[in-house]
């Protein structure tokens, strides 16, 4: 079933890099501080953060027992509607 998806996510590549170029900075510092902010709250970076893009694992057991909306609201405070 993959193959179908291959022309919608072309199709979106390419509108982004007609369109949204000059954002892509803008995109890679908030990448940036995502996974530092996510760092600091005990999720693993299991990759570098080297584009817009963040990998991340769970942190330790006893702090996924956490109200995981708050960790939203956390989140929610410093990149604003952007996080949901």
């Amino acid at each position: 079933g993959g193959m179908r998806q291959v022309g919608v996510i072309a199709a979106m590549g390419m509108y982004a890099l007609k369109n949204n170029v000059e954002r892509m900075g803008e995109d890679h510092v908030r990448a940036q501080r995502l996974a530092r902010e996510l760092e600091g709250m005990g999720f693993r970076l299991p990759r570098g953060v080297h584009t817009n893009i963040v990998y991340f694992g769970l942190p330790e057991e006893e702090m996924c027992r956490g109200n995981v909306a708050d960790l939203c609201r956390e989140l929610k405070r410093g990149y604003g509607e952007q996080v949901a």
